[in-house]
């Protein structure tokens, strides 16, 4: 399957790797490189997490994050990538758009 990422979920990983760069030197570039191994996992994996409001929901493996996506047939469509402690009411109104 093959991996596309929303003009949002772009915008989600590149707000949260700008707050760990704050936190520390190279923590930002080590968020983006564990997010997109755990992308190049959806490729094998797509449809087998939980799903929330629609989507399916893979928790990412070091930071505390969750990709949330769709599954049409050849195509991983990632929604957003949101920090686990996310109002569940923002989260929410956000899958649903």
């Amino acid at each position: 399957m093959r991996v596309e990422l929303r003009t949002e979920a772009r915008n989600d990983i590149f707000d949260a790797a700008s707050f760990y760069e704050i936190q520390r030197e190279g923590l930002g570039n080590e968020f983006v490189e564990s997010v997109f191994a755990d992308l190049a996992v959806l490729e094998l994996q797509a449809g087998v997490h939980r799903k929330i409001n629609g989507c399916h929901r893979k928790l990412t493996t070091r930071f505390p994050y969750g990709i949330y996506y769709l599954v049409d047939s050849s195509i991983v469509d990632v929604v957003a990538i949101l920090h686990c402690r996310e109002n569940p009411e923002t989260r929410d109104e956000r899958l649903n758009r």
